[in-house]
């Protein structure tokens, strides 16, 4: 009910009334009062009311009137017993409520003030209401849960009624579907549940969705099954009034009070709980929004608090007001060390001139645009004084505490760490391009010098002095494949031929050769895993790892020491590879090589895997020893770690998947003929090593055809009559690769052989579809030895 109304209401009630504003000032009195004060309106209007007629000469009245003004004025409602002076100067004892009034924003506005003769003492059915609305206000004003209020308001009109059933219902947004979550019950059933407004009948479906309110004094008499009576016979209800609310045209909220037996309904009953609905769905939106704005600022608090960059709040004193707990963890401050020191405390001493500048231009250009700030110099402290990489935004804020500026602090030290491991695989993935570019080339070339050398060395072998030249020559030849295969092995291009091995058995055949190798000022000590550490890695590689590694030791212990090898199985999990790129969690095993020499600074340790970087002198290193190691590692799906200081030596562990013994083929090694009388068909672009594999294999007793492409391989297998054994194919070639040329001679010879050889890197023959028969290959440059080996084998199986 409207102000305006309430006041209307009260001041045609058959009762002294009058309504004041907040310091007891007659704004308006009903005929009642007037008549009571036997004088003119004049004489009422604008005084403050123990001044008017009816309390002239009377000061005790007077006192007590303004106290209990004084009192009510602060939103309570108040009871006093004071003597009235009536017509003829008669005196009579009356008892005054005085009431609280707010206007339609709730505010309060002024004072209703009734009186009634105490000598009568019974109060009006809408005094009664009244109070009950004070009282029910009083019990809902300072909740905050919708489901108490709603408990608390069907409780108290259920009372006041003594009505069998109180209930409100919420209603949703298609104005047909309504929930009832509380009611109030006295021998009846509860109501509480979702319903339709249909199943009640059109009657009562109209009315409420028209905004008005349904009254039913007997089910039986003004209902029929088709209008609804079945429905309220479900509840138990033979009496009805149900008061809907609308707003902006829609139905959003009822008031319902049911009796179990029929019932003459009161109009001040009917308007009571038309009043009620109102003030309720006021209550219950002012607690939803209450709800809804503490929601919104817990969530704000969650966000602050548990942000995943630190979040500083600086105030126009350039003082930490607020930090969250990721601020905390960063900095290593707790909370309250924080809060009130300036926020230079969070930057090192040497860059407070540089966050000044920045604060101070911040200040004078403010936006409400936030502000990054990634400068790779801005670094942040901690309480223990460590230094780390941070990026900065900043962001105004205005609070109830002032203007403010919102730092979000991140720590960059994951990103630069990932930033250099970027830059070092681009790096590495540079060499690995130029290597892959010259490998082909040069390891034909390397094929023709070392394989014609292995030929003249068996035309010439009872001359000395040219057997010595020649060695020389497949010498330098051997290194040259050497460094070859270093440049690929480094960028992980090299061809792998992975087998199950036992490290423990690799380093034993390899102790003997690492014990001369080292020299004796040096001690080598190895430590062995008792159980297997079986891995599937290149042999060939990982000799070669094993054994760079302990020239690396060496060399930095020039005046001896010892050389620790150890070899574990171990498990990764997540957490630990978390920051490793290169590794996986799961089984591994760990071969570790530490050394008690000269140790290294982070600047180098940090570099110690690049290509061509060494510390020795210059012409005693390639730089590419580590190198490999971490090529061949990758690789094989491994992974590397060194800890080293300087003056105490340095340890080097090389992590590697770990397999199954039972994987591991059992079957003794046999010796490998190397000569034969098959048919083989060499397919080589290059006309010198055609001719040189040629006769060696012709030296070998095989009968070979030659064809300098797959086109011309194919017409020679038409032209041919014999039967082919064997083809040896150069992977890339001009006009159609090997496996392409493959392909076509199976279709028309199914059962034939292949053995493919090439000079490229690994990933360029990958991409020329060297899958099925990728176990028959031969890297170029090979030996007189290694290819028929290979050839023997690949005819053999």
């Amino acid at each position: 009910m409207t102000e305006a109304k309430l006041n209307n209401s009260l001041l045609n009630v058959g009762a002294f009334t009058v309504t004041t504003d907040l310091h007891g000032i007659v704004v308006d009195a009903n005929l009642c009062a007037i008549r009571l004060a036997n004088a003119p309106e004049s004489a009422i209007a604008g005084k403050h009311l123990a001044d008017c007629p009816w309390f002239t000469g009377m000061e005790q009245a007077g006192k007590s009137l303004r106290d209990a003004i004084s009192v009510s004025a602060g939103d309570v409602t108040v009871r006093r017993e004071v003597d009235i002076r009536l017509a003829g100067d008669e005196r009579q004892a009356y008892e005054f409520t005085f009431v609280p009034i707010r206007d339609d924003d709730e505010v309060l506005t002024g004072l209703i003030i009734s009186g009634i003769d105490v000598s009568i003492r019974e109060r009006t059915e809408t005094e009664k209401n009244l109070a009950f609305l004070n009282q029910l206000g009083e019990a809902t004003r300072e909740l905050l849960n919708p489901e108490k209020i709603l408990e608390v308001t069907s409780r108290m009109l259920g009372e006041h009624m003594s009505a069998s059933r109180a209930a409100y219902a919420d209603v949703e947004s298609d104005n047909n579907t309504f929930t009832i979550k509380h009611d109030y019950t006295v021998d009846c059933v509860t109501s509480v549940g979702k319903y339709s407004l249909d199943p009640f009948g059109e009657m009562a479906a109209t009315a409420m969705r028209s905004g008005h309110t349904l009254v039913i004094r007997d089910v039986d008499k003004e209902l029929t099954p088709a209008t609804g009576a079945d429905t309220f016979h479900a509840l138990g209800a033979l009496a009805i009034v149900c008061c809907p609310l609308v707003k902006f045209g829609k139905l959003v909220a009822m008031m319902a009070v049911h009796q179990v037996e029929p019932r003459d309904w009161r109009l001040s009953e009917i308007e009571l709980v038309q009043e009620v609905v109102e003030r309720s769905w006021s209550t219950l939106e002012r607690a939803r929004a209450q709800q809804r704005l503490e929601q919104k600022e817990r969530q704000f608090e969650d966000l602050f608090e548990f942000a995943p960059d630190a979040i500083i709040m600086v105030d126009v004193q350039d003082n930490i007001a607020l930090v969250n707990q990721r601020a905390e963890n960063m900095f290593r401050y707790s909370r309250h060390e924080l809060i009130g020191r300036p926020v230079e405390t969070l930057i090192p001493e040497k860059l407070h001139e540089l966050h000044t500048d920045l604060r101070e231009h911040y200040a004078a250009h403010r936006t409400h645009e936030t502000k990054v700030n990634s400068d790779p110099n801005l670094r942040g402290r901690r309480k223990d004084g460590s230094e780390f990489p941070i990026e900065v935004n900043l962001g105004p804020m205005e609070t109830e505490r002032g203007p403010m500026v919102a730092a979000s602090v991140r720590d960059n030290t994951d990103r630069n760490r990932l930033e250099n491991q970027l830059r070092h695989s681009l790096k590495m993935e540079t060499v690995g391009q130029l290597a892959g570019g010259v490998a082909h080339d040069f390891n034909n070339l390397l094929t023709v010098i070392n394989a014609t050398t292995e030929l003249l060395m068996d035309k010439v072998a009872q001359d000395a002095s040219v057997q010595n030249d020649l060695s020389t020559i497949l010498r330098a030849g051997e290194q040259a494949a050497t460094l070859t295969r270093q440049l690929l092995a480094l960028s992980r291009q090299q061809v792998l031929n992975p087998v199950i091995v036992d490290l423990n058995s690799v380093l034993k055949e390899m102790e003997p050769m690492l014990q001369r190798l080292i020299g004796e000022n040096i001690v080598v000590k190895f430590r062995p895993s008792t159980d297997p550490v079986t891995v599937r890695v290149d042999r060939t590689q990982i000799d070669q790892v094993l054994l760079n590694l302990a020239i690396n030791s060496r060399d930095a212990m020039p005046d001896g020491g010892t050389i620790i090898i150890e070899t574990a199985n171990v498990m990764l999990d997540e957490i630990l590879v978390s920051n490793r790129p290169d590794l996986k969690a799961g089984p591994h095993v760990v071969v570790s090589i530490s050394d008690t020499g000269c140790g290294m600074d982070e600047a180098t340790r940090r570099k110690i895997f690049e290509p061509f970087f060494t510390t020795k002198e210059q012409g005693k290193g390639t730089g590419l020893g580590l190198s490999t190691v971490y090529g061949i590692v990758q690789q094989s799906g491994g992974g590397t770690s060194v800890y080293s200081e300087p003056g105490k030596g340095t340890t080097i562990k090389v992590f590697l998947p770990r397999v199954s013994l039972e994987n591991t083929d059992g079957g003794a090694k046999h010796e490998i003929a190397v000569t034969g009388s098959e048919t083989i068909l060499v397919i080589e672009d290059e006309l010198e090593i055609r001719q040189v594999a040629q006769i060696m294999l012709q030296r070998r007793g095989y009968r070979v055809l030659t064809a300098d492409s797959g086109a011309a391989a194919v017409r020679v297998l038409n032209t041919y009559d014999g039967n082919v054994d064997l083809v040896l194919s150069d992977v890339v070639m001009p006009g159609g690769s090997g496996p392409e040329t493959m392909r076509k001679i199976r279709s028309m010879h199914p059962g034939i052989k292949v053995l493919y050889m090439s000079g490229y890197a690994a990933d360029l023959i990958a991409r020329h579809g060297l899958d099925e028969d990728s176990r028959n290959f031969l890297a170029k440059p090979f030996t007189l030895a290694e290819l028929s080996r290979a050839v023997r084998t690949t005819i053999d199986n």
